[in-house]
């Protein structure tokens, strides 16, 4: 049994499990594609040049040598999402969670101080 891809336009529109024979019996074999890639094929990916690629993340980003989807400007360091509209990354900052279960203490109001990491008693500075 193998993975055969269903590709319409040079796109990945449907994958199947079969053996050879059932494809060559029951579907327009030209239609398919045997997947022999190492990496995986998914719904969307494109057939060039008889190899096949992830789906293109945004219309901006073009293939590589390697044939890995580049964006237009490297990413930055970090975690970042690409915005297509502006054709820029937008960094995206952690959240501070606390590592401590919330006071007890209901008569007081409390926040976090994530320079010492322990809750501390809001006195409205």
């Amino acid at each position: 049994m193998s993975i055969y891809a269903l590709v319409q336009k040079n796109e990945v529109v449907n994958l199947i499990v079969a053996d050879e024979e059932w494809i060559a019996k029951e579907w327009n074999a030209s239609d398919y594609y045997e997947s022999t890639e190492l990496h995986p094929i998914v719904i969307g990916s494109k057939l060039i040049n008889g190899s096949f690629f992830a789906p293109q993340p945004y219309p901006s980003w073009t293939l590589d040598d390697n044939h890995d989807w580049q964006p237009p400007i490297p990413k930055p360091e970090g975690d970042a999402k690409w915005n297509e509209e502006t054709q820029t990354w937008l960094v995206i900052r952690q959240a501070i969670v606390p590592t401590l279960p919330y006071p007890d203490d209901d008569s007081k109001i409390w926040k976090w101080d994530s320079s010492l990491n322990v809750w501390v008693e809001d006195i409205g500075e």
